[in-house]
C-alpha cells in the first residue's frame, strides 16, 4: 500500500498567522475559553462573531474550502489557525454577502476576527455552527482507539464532496453524546495521526493509509420560543398582526396567525416593545416573501421594556439626497420650532426640506401626536435625538439597539416584500441628560 510523507514548517505559519492577527483592532479580539477541542464555547463565539462583525444573523457560513487545523495527541490547540466565515450584512436597500476570517491565536489564547470584506456568494457552504461542534464533540477515546501507537499531533481537516470510497480506512459517525447509527451528517473530517520526524525536530508526518473520517450529525436547534419584537402593524380591531425582531433569532419580521392570538390584556400600539411566546412547532417561513420572513402562532405576549426608549414616526417628505442624520432637541422651546419651521402646509405642498408631521401613516402616530408627551419637567433630565432616515421603500423598518458614546445604533429591516414609495422616519430617541457626554450625535445604520 503506497504511503506518503506531511510535511509542514509550523515556526513561519505561526509566525505568519500572529503577524496578521496583531495588525488588527483589539476589539476584534475575545478570549478563548480552555485549551481543549472539547472546551469550545460555539453559541460564544458565533455570538461574538456576529457582535464583532455587524452580521444579520446567527446564521454564519464556512466555505467547503478551507483551512486545516492541527492539535495535540491530546486534542489540545497545537498552533495558530484560521477558519473562513461567510455571512450577510444589511445594508440601506439591500443584503450584501461577506466575507471573514476567525483567527486561533495561541498566545493569547484568544480569537480574533479579521475585517470582513465584500464577496460573491458561495455555491456550497456549510454552517461554522455545526463545524465548531464537530470538533468539540469529537469521539476522542474512540478516535485514539484506532490508531497505533500515540500520535504527537493530528490534522484535521473538512471534507467536501461525495464520501470517499470505502478503502478500508475507519468510518466513525458521531453526534454531541458520542457514537451513533445514523447516517444523516452536516461535516465530514478526515483526521490524520502524525508523529514528529526523528530527523526534523519541527516537521511531523503522517502515513495516509492510517487517515480516518468522521461524519459529524447536528442535533436540530431548538425553536426559538421566545424572544424580544416591535410590534409594526395592528388590524382593524387593534390586534397586532405583524412583528419585527428585536433579538437575533433568524428571522427579522413574524406574521401572526390571527387565528391563534390569545387575549391580550393590555393595548397594543405600532413601535412597542413585546416579549413574545410562540406556539411550539409553529414557526415556518412565508413562502410568499425573503426567507427572513415567518409566521407562527403567538403563544402569549406581553410588553417589555425596550433597551432604548424610542418613538417610530413616519414623518414623509425630506430629501433622499441626505438620507441619514440627527437632529438634537433640549428644550420644549426647541421641539416647538422645530415642528413649526419643518412642517408642511399640507400633504399636497411636498418640499424636499419639511415634513408631513400631522398625518398618521399606516398604524404608527403622528410625529404631532408623538410629541405631546415631551413637556418642560421632561427635558430638565433628558432631551431628544431624531434620527431622520429617508428610505427608498415604504415597507422597511428600523429598531434602535443602543446608544453608545454618542453614537445611535439602528437595526435596517429590508425583510418582506419591497414597495416602491418613497418614505421618511422621525426616529425619537429619548436619552439622558447625564448619557449624553457623546454628542454630537452620530448614527450607525446596520
Amino acid at each position: 500500500m503506497k504511503h506518503y510523507r506531511i510535511f509542514f514548517a509550523i515556526g513561519l505559519v505561526g509566525i505568519l498567522l500572529f503577524a496578521c492577527a496583531a495588525c488588527g483592532l483589539s476589539g476584534r479580539y475575545f478570549p478563548m475559553e480552555g485549551s481543549n477541542l472539547s472546551e469550545l464555547q460555539t453559541e460564544e463565539v458565533i455570538r461574538r462573531i456576529v457582535e464583532i462583525t455587524g452580521a444579520a444573523d446567527d446564521n454564519i457560513g464556512m466555505p467547503s474550502g478551507n483551512f486545516g487545523l492541527h492539535v495535540t495527541g491530546d486534542f489540545d490547540w497545537y498552533m495558530d489557525g484560521t477558519i473562513s466565515m461567510t455571512f450577510t450584512k444589511k445594508v440601506p436597500s439591500s443584503t450584501h454577502d461577506y466575507g471573514c476570517q476567525l483567527r486561533i491565536n495561541l498566545e493569547g489564547p484568544q480569537f480574533y476576527v479579521i475585517k470582513p470584506y465584500r464577496i460573491e456568494p458561495f455555491e456550497h457552504q456549510y454552517e461554522l455552527r455545526h463545524y465548531l461542534d464537530a470538533l468539540k464533540y469529537l469521539p476522542q477515546e474512540e478516535i485514539r482507539s484506532l490508531v497505533q501507537g500515540q500520535p504527537d499531533l493530528y490534522a484535521i481537516d473538512i471534507m467536501d464532496g461525495e464520501i470517499p470510497n470505502n478503502d478500508g480506512r475507519p468510518r466513525v459517525y458521531y453526534d454531541a453524546n458520542g457514537r451513533t447509527s445514523a447516517r444523516d451528517w452536516q461535516i465530514m473530517l478526515r483526521i490524520q495521526p502524525m508523529a514528529r520526524d526523528e530527523l526534523d525536530s519541527g516537521a511531523y508526518h503522517g502515513e495516509g493509509d492510517d487517515c480516518m473520517y468522521l461524519f459529524y450529525s447536528a442535533s436540530p436547534r431548538p425553536e426559538i420560543s421566545t424572544f424580544t419584537a416591535l410590534i409594526n402593524g395592528l388590524m382593524e380591531d387593534g390586534s397586532p398582526y405583524s412583528l419585527i425582531t428585536a433579538d437575533p433569532v433568524g428571522f427579522e419580521r413574524l406574521f401572526i396567525d390571527q387565528d391563534n392570538l390569545p387575549q391580550l390584556d393590555f393595548t397594543p400600539s405600532f413601535g412597542q416593545t413585546v416579549e413574545v411566546a410562540l406556539v411550539p412547532g409553529s414557526l415556518k417561513e412565508d413562502i410568499n416573501y425573503e426567507p427572513k420572513v415567518v409566521t407562527a402562532a403567538v403563544k402569549n405576549m406581553t410588553p417589555a421594556a425596550p433597551a432604548v426608549a424610542a418613538q417610530y414616526v413616519r414623518t414623509n417628505g425630506g430629501s433622499y439626497e441626505e438620507r441619514w442624520k440627527t437632529v438634537v432637541i433640549e428644550s420644549k422651546q426647541q421641539l416647538d420650532d422645530y415642528y413649526r419651521v419643518n412642517r408642511v402646509e399640507s400633504r399636497e405642498s411636498y418640499s424636499p426640506d419639511k415634513y408631513d408631521f400631522d398625518y398618521a401613516y399606516d398604524d404608527s402616530k403622528s410625529f404631532a401626536d408623538a410629541i405631546t408627551k415631551y413637556d418642560d419637567t421632561y427635558f430638565e433630565e433628558n432631551l431628544l435625538v431624531f434620527a431622520i432616515l429617508v428610505e427608498s421603500s415604504g415597507s422597511y423598518r428600523h429598531i434602535v439597539t443602543s446608544v453608545d458614546n454618542g453614537t445611535i445604533n439602528i437595526k435596517h429591516i429590508t425583510a418582506g416584500a419591497g414597495t416602491c414609495d418613497l418614505a421618511a422616519w422621525h426616529v425619537i430617541v429619548e436619552i439622558s441628560r447625564a448619557d449624553c457626554s457623546g454628542r454630537p450625535f452620530a448614527l450607525n445604520i446596520v
